[in-house]
């Protein structure tokens, strides 16, 4: 699968989840040798947790070598009031998509459109992100140089250390 197909992948999986859910999680989308899989996490409220998803996501990259990998980042989202209510909305609620290929970066913010009682509606319209090497959207996600076998088995073995499970992408016919 390509990075196109990933992005494709990581907005469809957006759109399903919001439909049962309010809040997006953190999600990384890879495809290589052994299949295309996802990991998702909704622990991402701090900085070191999301470091902490961020060196896994490294490590699910090692242990599948993977040609091409999205992250994907909820953005602008609305906050709870004290009461559980929706607090006035936020203008751009969004969610930031981050791929890279062996080819290149792309990145893409995707518009989420909800009814007026705050409840999911649709995915809007997605805008093309300019790529910054020196920036979020320009992030080194796939390792550099890929990983023989001995270091994906240790990165293997350190995702079963923490528990991370993966699971398979299933692609629409």
């Amino acid at each position: 699968k390509t990075l196109d197909d990933l992005l494709a992948a990581a907005a469809a999986f957006a759109e399903s989840y919001l439909q049962a859910n309010r809040r997006l999680p953190v999600a990384f989308f890879l495809a290589g040798p052994d299949g295309a899989l996802f990991y998702y996490t909704h622990d991402h409220k701090t900085e070191a947790k999301l470091a902490k998803f961020q060196q896994n996501t490294r490590l699910l990259t090692m242990a599948h070598a993977t040609a091409a990998a999205v992250m994907a980042f909820p953005g602008g989202y609305q906050e709870d009031s004290p009461d559980g209510d929706l607090a006035a909305p936020v203008p751009e609620e969004c969610f930031l998509l981050m791929g890279q290929d062996r080819q290149g970066h792309k990145a893409k913010a995707v518009t989420i459109i909800r009814s007026d009682n705050g409840k999911f509606f649709s995915l809007g319209e997605t805008a093309d992100l300019i790529v910054d090497p020196e920036g979020p959207t320009g992030m080194q996600i796939l390792p550099d140089p890929d990983p023989d076998a001995e270091a994906r088995h240790w990165a293997k073995g350190e995702l079963q250390a923490e528990g991370i499970q993966t699971i398979p992408l299933v692609w629409e016919k």
